[in-house]
């Protein structure tokens, strides 16, 4: 217990100290807390029994001695951020030299570069909320400062060096916003990921046996990531729109490619949403529209560079897409069958003329009914013979008088007034 105090200790020591100082001292003190951590997992098995979360937990300093060392490690890094801040006179971004002149701006960009850089040099899977908390949050501070400074300067009437300064203040704006959502996105996209992931195995599981009960619970709805697509797709027309972006070509490109795929996947999760509803013509539809917004990112996203990421997501998602079309057009043509009136089939007790197209057995009985011994009457079609007998004793009405047909009268003859001739 005692070794893993004084080794928690110096592993904090080391850990701040690596954020500040010249390469060579940041490198050396990182790679002595790296050690020192190895020697803090060996202490917490032999003092847990090899519980793995006690042996992967952060080292903190606790007690009153700790409270001490963390308030003088936080004097010192405040004095070496000053000290950089003093140095930071202007920065480069995306082929723009920016001139930082304010000192309270400079100490705020030096915390958010530097908070940034720890955040960076932490594998993905390693990154925590907290982290990302603290970049958002330093990015925000540094970002009221310069609105603040434009706002003073937005009264003010001058040349060609006031507007340098709008100018730079402008493009830090832009830097720093740019770094926001980065971050922003980079956090949204891990969250993403792990309901994809939830609702494939989901999928999956439910496919395979529709059944069973905790198949049919997911902890991701579809609607959920489409809604977190939705984020992303605004966070990456946000960044489209900051200053400085316009005038690079190959950033605005690398974004529209990245925008064209989140578009495309949160159509897919969109035609998701319908299938899961028992709405397949809709589904289709979206499929559909989704395939062909990933065929286009997938042609820019070939056009840009660091992006393979994003390049091995869309060819999944093409296959994806592919896949869920044959099921729905499956379920479609099931649904459609299932609403048609399902066909009478005649009673085991029927020959075997009547049941042609049933599978059963036929036995009633100790025995098998194969012909009706003597047939059963059916309705035939009458012959045309009958129906010409019975036109002969038709009599149908005389409409000579009502169309004024004139009759010829016959003449008299020799026996005319005998038979009432005129």
């Amino acid at each position: 217990a005692g070794a893993l105090e004084k080794y928690t200790t110096a592993h904090r020591i080391c850990e701040d100290m690596g954020t500040v100082g010249s390469v060579e001292l940041q490198d050396l003190f990182t790679q002595r807390a790296e050690e020192i951590r190895q020697s803090i997992r060996f202490c917490n098995y032999n003092l847990t029994g090899g519980s793995s979360s006690s042996t992967d937990a952060p080292p903190t300093l606790t007690g009153s001695g700790g409270d001490l060392l963390q308030a003088q490690l936080d004097a010192v890094l405040v004095d070496a951020r000053k000290r950089q801040a003093q140095t930071l006179e202007e920065l480069t971004w995306r082929s723009h030299t920016i001139a930082v002149r304010d000192e309270t701006l400079r100490l705020a960009i030096v915390s958010a570069r530097e908070l940034d850089g720890d955040l960076e040099s932490t594998t993905a899977d390693d990154r925590s909320d907290n982290q990302y908390s603290k970049v958002l949050n330093a990015c925000e501070d540094a970002l009221k400062i310069v609105n603040s400074n434009i706002s003073s300067l937005a009264t003010m009437t001058g040349g060609t060096k006031l507007e340098a300064q709008r100018e730079d203040l402008r493009l830090l704006s832009g830097y720093l916003s740019h770094i926001k959502l980065t971050r922003m996105f980079e956090r949204s996209k891990r969250l993403v990921l792990e309901l994809r992931e939830s609702w494939k195995i989901h999928t999956l599981t439910f496919s395979a046996n529709k059944s069973s009960a905790a198949a049919a619970k997911s902890p991701a709805r579809p609607e959920d990531i489409v809604h977190l697509y939705g984020s992303l797709t605004q966070i990456l027309q946000d960044m489209l729109a900051l200053p400085g972006v316009e005038e690079d070509d190959d950033l605005a490109d690398a974004l529209q490619a990245k925008l064209a795929s989140v578009r495309a996947h949160r159509c897919y999760f969109l035609a998701e949403t319908y299938s899961t509803n028992a709405k397949s013509s809709e589904a289709l539809v979206l499929y559909d529209h989704a395939a062909q917004i990933a065929a286009q990112a997938s042609d820019l996203l070939e056009t840009c560079e660091d992006v393979q990421d994003e390049l091995a997501e869309i060819t999944l998602l093409q296959g994806a897409v592919s896949g869920a079309k044959s099921r729905a057009q499956a379920q479609a043509f099931l649904s459609s069958k299932s609403k048609e009136a399902p066909a009478s089939e005649p009673p085991p007790s029927s020959g075997l003329q009547q049941r042609l197209a049933a599978y059963d057995a036929g036995k009633v009985g100790d025995s098998f009914k194969l012909a009706e011994v003597p047939p059963g009457f059916r309705p035939i079609q009458c012959k045309p013979l009958l129906f010409d007998v019975a036109h002969n004793y038709l009599d149908f009405p005389d409409f000579d008088e009502k169309a004024g047909v004139v009759q010829e009268k016959k003449g008299g003859g020799l026996f005319g007034w005998f038979r009432g001739n005129s």
